[in-house]
């Protein structure tokens, strides 16, 4: 049972690091995009928009695209993104299932109904001499 434990815990963390090397390799790969878009345009530094919402008061200070936040932003960010991808290439999950499970309780004494049985017996004919020594007084 601990053997299939190990292996599903194997498996799914094969499959998260799987699933996490796909997500960062395509994010990597629309920074390299909007890189090049922005090297098309000749935009280093970001282009910085403010609008201003007299409805609800606030400020949009970017626009929506990556690219305009230019060549050396975008680089610098994919470099993050890059050092990442060699972070989660050496992923390991550190828990263990086998000693971080409950364990199953263990019951110290055992009742036994003949040992009931004779406290019961103990505490009526202990009970009953209360009552005929106060009984006597």
């Amino acid at each position: 049972m601990d053997d299939y434990i190990i292996y599903t815990k194997q498996v799914a963390e094969n499959i998260i690091r799987e699933q996490l090397i796909h997500g960062l390799k395509n994010q990597i790969e629309i920074y390299n995009q909007n890189i090049e878009i922005a090297k098309i345009i000749n935009l280093e530094d970001p282009i910085i928009k403010f609008f201003w919402k007299i409805k609800f008061n606030t400020f949009l200070n970017e626009y929506t695209e990556l690219f305009y936040k230019g060549t050396i932003i975008l680089s610098k960010e994919k470099f993050y993104l890059e050092q990442l991808l060699k972070q989660t290439e050496n992923l390991t999950l550190n828990y263990n299932p086998i000693l971080d499970k409950t364990s199953k309780p263990d019951l110290l004494t055992k009742s036994d109904p003949m040992m009931m049985g004779i406290a019961f017996f103990i505490g009526l004919i202990f009970s009953i001499s209360l009552i005929f020594i106060r009984s006597r007084k």
